[in-house]
């Protein structure tokens, strides 16, 4: 299902954007076999470390840029 859905939003673009061309196809299939399938991993990931905080009963806590104040120099 993902694979579909990917793919036409991939090949929807293309046709909006008037650039339907063989070489643009098989760009945009070979990328959701490399780059796409990366947020498997990364998805995987934070499942092992949320369950595992989890079950330790640790807080989880969301890591933001620190925010300043600019002074006027």
């Amino acid at each position: 299902m993902s694979y579909i859905v990917y793919t036409s939003q991939i090949f929807s673009v293309q046709v909006l954007e008037r650039d339907v061309t063989a070489r643009q196809v098989a760009v945009g299939s070979v990328m959701y076999f490399t780059y796409a399938q990366l947020f498997l991993i990364l998805l995987a990931k934070s499942f092992y470390a949320y369950a595992g905080s989890r079950l330790r009963r640790k807080v989880i806590k969301w890591d933001k840029t620190e925010r300043f104040k600019g002074g006027s120099s």
